[in-house]
């Protein structure tokens, strides 16, 4: 099977837990016989176009500028990615490990009678809200995580 698979941004330094799980379950799936194209935003260790271990990359650079143009910049360049990606071979199935590129995909037409893959890593945008306070500062009650019993 060949899997198109798409993140928002991959590293291997600093290497990440999404970006750990999605490189290990796809060089393993490469190990058992199928091919896997990941397209992502680049790093300066990935190639913009070339393979890591027999997982395939089709990098883009991210724009610099406000986040609006991060997003917007990252859907066309996802799509023209993928659509470079099926032009090299058939597509038989999308893996999506963050919303907004898989988001960019799913309204395509070529795509849209695909089986579809979404891992949930996190709220992102929790994280993200979290990270902008001190330390020593309590989370809000809306960010917090319940204890457990």
């Amino acid at each position: 099977m060949e899997l198109l698979i798409t993140t928002d941004v991959f590293s291997f330094e600093p290497a990440g837990g999404a970006g750990t799980v999605l490189f290990e379950t796809a060089r393993r799936l490469v190990g058992r016989g199928h091919g896997c194209t990941v397209i992502c935003r680049r790093r300066s260790d990935l190639p913009e176009d070339g393979t890591v271990k027999g997982v395939r990359f089709l990098t883009y650079a991210a724009p610099d500028g406000d986040t609006g143009r991060l997003f917007w910049e990252g859907w066309r360049q996802t799509r023209r990615l993928a659509r470079l990606a099926s032009a090299r071979g058939r597509t038989e199935a999308v893996w999506f490990h963050h919303p907004f590129p898989g988001e960019a995909l799913r309204r395509l037409p070529e795509y849209a009678s695909l089986p579809w893959l979404y891992t949930y890593h996190s709220p992102w945008h929790i994280e993200y809200l979290a990270r902008r306070r001190p330390l020593a500062e309590p989370a809000p009650a809306d960010i917090a995580l319940p204890r457990s019993n």
